[in-house]
């Protein structure tokens, strides 16, 4: 190779490369406009505690630095387990009338029998609400989900029991 065909290879790739570059780097400066979820006033005291001569307090931020990791790491493992369990078929074959009498089991634990219709649709409302708070979980659709992957997870496991005995 000469001096001419080794130019006229190596001249296509540094203007790629520049272009490449180029692009990187403006995509980076244009995105710094778009807001970016934070807490309002991380600093600020989100509770404290007065005990004799000793106090304790937490700051906004500290709060939701320890609830980030954990709820990650539990959406995380429940999708791990998820991909698994429809893996071996245990997923699919939890029917949704177990699901709907698992999630009655939960809001009814002593059955319904006995209770007005306001209270069962009080129970249920405290049912929808604890199931937000503890999980996050909004909609009925997310509800079932979760619950198919208990059923899942249990059924699994009753059959490596019933293997291993």
């Amino acid at each position: 190779m000469n001096g001419s065909q080794i130019v006229k290879r190596v001249v296509p790739l540094l203007i790629a490369l520049v272009l490449i570059i180029g692009i990187a780097v403006s995509c980076t400066i244009l995105n710094k406009d778009k807001a970016i979820p934070g807490i309002d006033n991380p600093d600020a005291i989100y509770f404290e505690v007065n005990e004799k001569d000793r106090s304790f307090s937490m700051t906004r931020n500290e709060i939701y630095n320890l609830l980030k990791s954990p709820y990650g790491l539990g959406r995380l493992l429940d999708k791990i387990d998820e991909d698994l369990l429809k893996a071996e078929n245990y997923y699919d074959e939890v029917t949704i009338d177990e699901i709907n009498t698992a999630i009655e089991e939960e809001i009814f634990p002593d059955g319904r029998e006995g209770l007005t219709d306001e209270q069962i649709e009080k129970e249920e409302k405290t049912f929808e609400e604890k199931m937000y708070l503890n999980t996050g979980l909004r909609t009925p659709a997310a509800i079932q989900s979760h619950f198919r992957l208990a059923l899942a997870r249990k059924k699994y496991a009753m059959d490596k029991l019933a293997e291993y005995i």
